[in-house]
């Protein structure tokens, strides 16, 4: 947790517990294909609800829509062959920390977090995914929140330092 994490939660509390269940984003961007690919892994590794199989996703180079399992389709994700895709997550579990649901956008080097606001959050809950997020060098950032908080960033920020 945050050196003083009863601070930072009275700023990141209005990223994650806003009560309209507005359906924020949290992005995530590497450098690195090894850190993309183990990050997405680690992901999928602590999913305890079902995830599907195969996903259907777009190919780029004939315009034909394909199924493929989920580890094949982030490689293909990589290699630029099929457009990115998007995972419901119903249940996360890491470091004996229940997250709620979020979506998983993955993209070329980047993952867009989806998540329901609400009630549903706290701070274990926001530091536990703001850690799986960036275990593999993610820089992490919050386009979604800048007009309502500009500081969403060094908020976010101040958990992958610790």
């Amino acid at each position: 947790m945050p050196t003083n994490s009863k601070n930072w939660w009275k700023q990141a509390r209005a990223l994650f517990e806003k009560e309209e269940l507005s359906q924020p984003e949290i992005m995530v961007t590497f450098e690195d294909e090894d850190d993309f690919e183990k990050t997405v892994a680690a992901i999928l590794k602590v999913t305890r609800g079902e995830l599907p199989e195969e996903v259907t996703a777009w190919q780029i180079e004939d315009a034909v829509s394909h199924t493929m399992p989920v580890a094949d389709a982030v490689q293909s994700i990589i290699a630029g062959d099929i457009e990115p895709i998007h995972l419901p997550i119903e249940q996360i579990i890491y470091k004996k920390v229940e997250l709620p649901a979020i979506g998983l956008f993955i993209a070329p080097l980047e993952l867009v977090v989806d998540y329901r606001t609400g009630s549903a959050w706290d701070a274990k809950k926001a530091i536990a995914l703001i850690h799986l997020l960036t275990l593999h060098n993610g820089e992490i950032s919050s386009p979604w929140w800048q007009a309502e908080h500009p500081d969403a960033d060094e908020i976010l920020n101040e958990v992958v330092k610790e």
